[in-house]
């Protein structure tokens, strides 16, 4: 499967459906599309002879850590055991079927074999990050000097944390454009071996036609909020402004996630990262696509490049 670059022009992003025409729009937007051949796939479950009465009392024990957590299911849903006002060293997000339970299990892990007992569970929207540290912003020396040390740490002669990252509180707004958010400079931050992102939204007029000035200042707002939310929320989010429109992508990929070569190979990190965000989003809402010979479906989020600045 081909993925599609950045060029001069801005076709970075992928073709937008309208969501009332229901017709695939040529937009500066190119991400490579799910067929039957594409690693993109679902990936189809693993067989396992496992009786199923195991696989019973093993979910059972993780809906039991998981309730010591944060509450019985359905009730205390925003419930967290511990948290940060402010921003946070975040080690990984749980998103997604028994989320709050792998979350637990995670959390034990880290505090005890992985060598972090300091660290907590936070529940951020449909999410749950696990995290360390309360620390006033980004630029906080405290803040740099924790992720510094949490992204260095081995155990097991393996760097578990090497992808943490600063994490915002849900209630922050961002005061104008981070950089750091911008995908324009993510190569700048995690240098020329980060070639991939996953695009995961877009925002633009709902009519698709040429914006003005006023248009594209709410649009460009609405993708740096959104990736904003994202990062509060454990992804490694990013926006980026093309000429029309504005996209939202999450994650740093590179050649051990994906390789051209091998295009039936995906990395577990990689598909992860795709299971907690399976849909690209036209202004947060779903579109319709309707494949050549295929039916309906919503369009699947996809791996893009990340522009060389």
């Amino acid at each position: 499967m081909m993925i599609l670059g950045f060029s001069p022009s801005g076709r970075f992003f992928s073709a937008i459906v309208a969501a009332l025409a229901l017709t695939i729009v040529g937009a500066p937007l190119a991400m490579a599309q799910a067929d039957d051949h594409s690693p993109w796939k679902k990936a189809k479950p693993a067989t396992t002879t496992k009786p199923a009465d195991t696989k019973a009392t093993d979910r059972d024990k993780l809906k039991a850590e998981g309730e010591k957590l944060f509450g019985p299911s359905g009730a205390g849903g925003d419930k967290a055991e511990s948290g940060a006002k402010g921003w946070a060293v975040c080690l990984g997000a749980f998103k997604g079927e028994d989320y709050q339970q792998r979350a637990a299990t995670r959390l034990a892990w880290i505090r005890t074999q992985g060598g972090v007992p300091e660290a907590y569970a936070a529940k951020r929207n449909d999410s749950v990050i696990i995290a360390v540290g309360d620390f006033s912003g980004p630029e906080d020396d405290k803040a740099k000097s924790e992720l510094a040390r949490i992204q260095a740490m081995e155990v097991g002669g393996e760097r578990p944390y090497g992808a943490a990252m600063l994490s915002p509180p849900l209630e922050w707004k961002m005061a104008g454009s981070m950089p750091k958010f911008n995908l324009a400079k993510a190569k700048e931050q995690f240098g020329d071996g980060a070639l991939y992102t996953l695009q995961v939204g877009a925002y633009g007029r709902r009519d698709l036609r040429s914006p003005t000035e006023e248009d594209l200042k709410e649009v460009r707002s609405a993708a740096e909020e959104a990736a904003a939310k994202l990062r509060s929320e454990g992804e490694l989010a990013f926006y980026y402004h093309g000429p029309t429109m504005s996209m939202v992508t999450v994650g740093v990929f590179d050649e051990k996630d994906f390789d051209p070569q091998i295009p039936s190979y995906v990395s577990p990190r990689l598909r992860e990262a795709m299971k907690r965000n399976p849909l690209n989003l036209y202004n947060g809402a779903g579109v319709k696509v309707k494949p050549k010979g295929g039916k309906e479906q919503l369009q699947s989020s996809g791996l893009v490049e990340i522009p060389k600045g």
